[in-house]
């Protein structure tokens, strides 16, 4: 890997730091629903769950998609290898395809009974906040790694279009799950390319007509192309509540509960 490309993936994790607090100020000052729980005890969990996901994932995992679409590039290995397209071209369908690749997962996870049990705490806040981006059991947390791993190995994108797609996909899914209202023309214009928080905000519905729409991560054309995307909830915006079944009480959501959750027998 380059200086420059190394100096971008050391700038990653202060990016997402940046785009954290940006959501969190907009959120606190112009919420687009009003909070009705505590944001602080409900961002100590996404917090323990991140933080026990990635100790997991470093623990188990050797090697991260950076250092794979490295040697993919030099061992001239993967999709996009092959095909030897020019470099521009090989960047714009390398962020493509890693956004379908994701696209793909996302639905894997809701449609197979194991991968549900775990995704589904993510699907289990109550509320939906720039804090909902970072709750994810750490066994999702850990398999979702693996699955991008093996996705960057079976392509081989550039290691600066991954890059690239790492910081914009950790930036819009901070933004597409923060608590916030953009203005309707402009927000009617962006959705056109980008998730929005109001198209991602159905897909954490309660109502499961819902939770199978807008599983896209960065672009909406995924949905429309399979299928999957819609632009208001099945019973109105105004009756638009979060969570999953089983787990709607608050006092059932602490950390020791929530990683334990998908071993239980009804979950």
């Amino acid at each position: 890997m380059n200086t420059a490309l190394y100096h971008g993936a050391s700038l990653l994790p202060w990016l997402i730091i940046s785009a954290f607090f940006a959501a969190a100020l907009w959120e606190t000052i112009a919420p687009e629903r009003p909070f009705k729980l505590s944001q602080w005890r409900r961002w100590s969990q996404q917090a323990g769950l991140f933080a026990t996901g990635t100790l997991l994932s470093r623990l188990c995992l050797p090697i991260g998609s950076l250092a794979v679409a490295s040697w993919s590039q030099h061992a001239q290995w993967g999709l996009w290898n092959a095909l030897g397209l020019p470099a521009g071209l090989t960047l714009v369908a390398a962020l493509l395809s890693l956004d379908l690749g994701n696209y793909l997962s996302h639905r894997l996870f809701h449609h197979v009974p194991l991968l549900w049990r775990l995704h589904q705490i993510h699907h289990s806040d109550l509320e939906v906040d720039c804090g909902t981006a970072i709750r994810h059991h750490p066994v999702e947390q850990l398999i979702g790694n693996l699955l991008f791993i093996l996705q960057v190995f079976l392509l081989g994108p550039p290691v600066a279009a991954l890059l690239l797609y790492t910081m914009i996909t950790a930036l819009v899914e901070v933004m597409h799950h923060a608590n916030v209202a953009i203005p309707r023309r402009a927000n009617a214009t962006l959705r056109r390319v980008l998730v929005t928080p109001d198209l991602h905000r159905i897909h954490h519905s309660l109502d499961p007509a819902d939770a199978d729409r807008n599983f896209a991560s960065i672009f909406p054309w995924w949905d429309r192309l399979f299928g999957t995307f819609t632009t208001s909830p099945a019973r109105g915006t105004a009756a638009l509540r979060f969570g999953i079944d089983g787990l709607q009480r608050p006092d059932e959501m602490s950390l020791p509960a929530l990683l334990l959750h998908p071993l239980r027998r009804n979950a």
